[in-house]
């Protein structure tokens, strides 16, 4: 088991049990999909981080910048199982490092996690054909 102590104002150390993942559904898609997010030691209060990629100012924050993106929304369910979304990560696809916290400093209550959850292209319709048809329907597209 992984912990950390915190110093805190007064009342000298908290030890905080690193959360781990160890499993993660579904393992690609886009901001906003809800992820089942499985692992060992979890919390209440615990959150999901999704590693590196660029801001919404196209900033890289790739290893220069450990703390990555939280998801906007966690739901604990168990000791081993959390809810959350892939929070906003950029215009950037591919996979990414998801790791959960279980403390108020997150560098310091966080262990690296080797699951990934992969960025997938949003998909988009370029072209449409025919370009009309019928207004009883029925047209082939």
């Amino acid at each position: 088991e992984t912990s950390t102590a915190l110093a805190t104002a007064g009342t000298g150390f908290q030890y905080v049990t690193y959360g781990s993942v160890t499993g993660l559904t579904p393992r690609y898609g886009q901001t906003g999909s809800a992820l089942d997010v499985f692992g060992q030691h979890l919390k209440p209060w615990s959150v999901c981080w999704f590693e590196g990629g660029q801001d919404r100012a196209g900033t890289n924050n790739d290893a220069e910048q450990p703390s990555g993106y939280a998801s906007s929304t966690t739901h604990f369910v168990s000791s081993v199982l959390i809810k959350c979304e892939a929070p906003f990560h950029g215009t950037r696809e591919g996979a990414v490092a998801v790791d959960v916290s279980n403390g108020e400093r997150e560098s310091l209550a966080r262990a690296k996690s080797a699951v990934e959850f992969t960025y997938a292209p949003v998909p988009a319709t370029r072209h449409v054909s025919p370009r009309s048809g019928s207004t009883a329907g029925g047209t082939v597209v």
